[in-house]
């Protein structure tokens, strides 16, 4: 089946993630990238017409490098797939260039990847300041985001797992999604490559289906921009993932002292947990212990902490020897987390809630 495109929109019939199918209507997001923007090489000018007829729209411009203009001779621009291709020539070095952008979704920023004979990297275009902040960024200026975690989605919880980010090198994705508890699908394959922005992956669902899909991060790095492709078929279909509130919020503290960290008052004494910074989202080892009257009560012989689900489970042991676990939830403003102990051997359940002191 071939997508038929008229202004602006792609209507398919599209056999997606979940079990039953159905049609689905992508809207095209039409957002004009003609115009100024900002990049760490000087600012940039592209310009397009302002029609669209269903054909990418062919583009050129310039760029200005410190006193040289480098001359876009020209490429096109696809507002459909939000991708622009184009060829550049640099007059002071007599040399000649590529670059493909990827709009992001908020339509503020063109993540790009230039190649030309004595170079390659990134090219980022933003409508408003360069980025110069972050803990990590990428050689071109640009804050590398973590992807790994927990994302909503029309098709389900989405759980994106990768190592550590590298500036310049991709990294391996792997992960699944969920509907109502149940899992609907794995990524077989995939990677992530921070500098550009861009996640591709290839899945296969709970029906045996297979395809491939392709996500862009948004500027602030809460919103995956995707595009998928079921095998043997030739339409495509959008699947877009927004960060769960949690997740965002551990994003924010990443690499930070943020977390469980601390002393807690309790109903038992008082607890002293302890953990290494967070990387994103992936979870960290928790150890502690918890005294009353400055006297050792126990300890805890091995726990995780899990900021993407705001969740910590430990095993413990008293001071009389007693062992069981315990699994507290953290409180959104993560000023209090509320538990539930089971003590083995038994089959009742106690609370043990607490309050960062």
């Amino acid at each position: 089946m071939n997508p038929k495109r008229s202004r602006g929109v792609v209507a398919s019939c599209f056999f997606v993630l979940s079990v039953s199918c159905g049609a689905v209507s992508v809207q095209a997001a039409l957002v004009s990238i003609a115009g100024q923007w900002n990049s760490a090489a000087g600012p940039v000018t592209i310009e397009h017409a302002s029609n669209y007829s269903g054909q990418p729209l062919a583009i050129k411009g310039y760029w200005i490098h410190k006193r040289n203009k480098a001359i876009i001779t020209g490429g096109t621009y696809d507002p459909v797939q939000r991708k622009a291709v184009a060829q550049y020539y640099l007059p002071w070095k007599n040399m000649y260039g590529k670059v493909t952008w990827m709009l992001a979704e908020d339509g503020k920023a063109l993540f790009g990847q230039y190649q030309q004979p004595d170079s390659q990297g990134v090219f980022h275009l933003y409508r408003g300041p360069v980025p110069s902040s972050g803990s990590k960024t990428s050689s071109g200026g640009a804050k590398l985001y973590n992807v790994a975690g927990q994302w909503t989605s029309s098709w389900g919880t989405v759980t994106i797992e990768h190592g550590k980010l590298s500036s310049g090198q991709a990294v391996k994705v792997t992960g699944y999604w969920t509907q109502n508890g149940k899992t609907m699908g794995a990524f077989t394959s995939g990677s992530y490559d921070a500098n550009k922005r861009i996640v591709e992956a290839a899945f296969k669902n709970a029906k045996g289906g297979t395809g491939k899909v392709r996500w862009t991060l948004s500027t602030d790095g809460n919103t995956l921009s995707g595009l998928l492709t079921m095998t043997g078929r030739s339409d495509t279909g959008k699947w877009d993932l927004q960060r769960a509130k949690r997740v965002a919020a551990a994003v924010a503290t990443a690499g930070g002292s943020g977390g469980v960290s601390g002393t807690w008052d309790s109903s038992f004494g008082t607890v002293y947990l302890k953990h290494g910074p967070l990387q994103g989202t992936r979870p960290v080892n928790v150890t502690g212990y918890w005294t009353q009257n400055n006297s050792r009560m126990g300890s805890f012989t091995q726990g995780i902490y899990y900021p993407d689900k705001g969740i910590v489970d430990a095993a413990y042991q008293n001071a009389r020897g007693a062992k069981g676990n315990v699994r507290w939830r953290v409180s959104r403003d993560g000023r209090s987390m509320s538990g539930e102990i089971v003590v083995a051997g038994r089959a009742d359940r106690g609370t043990w809630n607490m309050t960062r002191k």
